[in-house]
């Protein structure tokens, strides 16, 4: 199955598309990365790291890190950046 097929499956069925759409969101907003920390008193730390924000708390501070469009335009700079190298390799 080629990406056009899945393309243009994804086309002719808006649910699946729909689907689709929300599945990789709610992935991509999965924490991969957990850790929480007590210090003396008791007060709990912790980071939580996705694939789009970072988010750090504890007793007085949160702070929330949204990079998915910095990884967003990482991934497709990369992907063009191979694409070309490929493009350029076949002349």
């Amino acid at each position: 199955m080629t990406i056009l097929n899945v393309l243009e499956t994804l086309a002719t069925h808006p649910w699946l598309t729909a689907f689709t759409i929300i599945s990789l969101a709610l992935v991509l907003h999965l924490p991969y990365h957990v850790e929480e920390r007590r210090d003396r008193q008791g007060h709990i730390h912790g980071v939580y790291q996705s694939l789009v924000y970072r988010y750090e708390f504890g007793p007085t501070y949160e702070r929330l890190e949204y990079s998915g469009l910095r990884h967003a335009q990482r991934t497709i700079l990369a992907l063009l950046s191979a694409a070309w190298a490929v493009i350029r390799g076949l002349r």
